[in-house]
């Protein structure tokens, strides 16, 4: 038996394999949280009518919570030892724009670009990787769109 060869391929587990380290874990948790936090804010300028209730103060605080969140999981990304340099980097970018109350569309376009550019980097090399990238960079994206919305429903409003 113990002279059996493997006859289970190893070829196709590398890439699970890179997507269950613990920094794209990691990174794929504050994705989520990201998206959660988006629509948290959205559901807030939903309410921004009733802000002053108690359903508006709710919406206020589930989304500044969910920020909390994000800040923490991009912070714990960049506190892993051996992650992976680009999901740094692109950690450290969107740490960047969500710190801000309100990020600027000029931030954002940075981020993004930052982004896509590491995205771009690890198409070849590292596509799960990749993958996380790029869903990042259209998290910026839809955060831009977002804001954009919200500015214009407030100075029709």
């Amino acid at each position: 038996m113990a002279d059996t060869p493997n006859t289970m391929s190893t070829a196709g587990t590398e890439p699970l394999i890179a997507l269950l380290a613990t920094d794209s874990l990691a990174f794929r948790n504050a994705l989520d949280l990201i998206f959660g936090a988006l629509r948290a804010d959205w559901l807030m300028h939903e309410a921004r009518k009733i802000l002053d209730t108690d359903v508006g103060q709710n919406r206020i605080h589930e989304s500044a919570t969910a920020w909390c969140e994000c800040v923490n999981a991009l912070s714990a990304v960049l506190d892993i030892d051996g992650a992976n340099a680009d999901l740094k980097s692109a950690a450290q970018a969107f740490l960047k724009v969500t710190n801000e109350f309100f990020p600027d569309t000029t931030h954002l376009l940075e981020c993004g670009s930052t982004i896509l550019e590491l995205h771009r980097k690890n198409r070849q090399s590292n596509p799960g990787h990749a993958e996380l990238l790029y869903e990042a960079y259209a998290l910026t994206e839809a955060y831009r769109g977002n804001l954009d919305l919200m500015a214009v429903h407030r100075r029709l409003n």
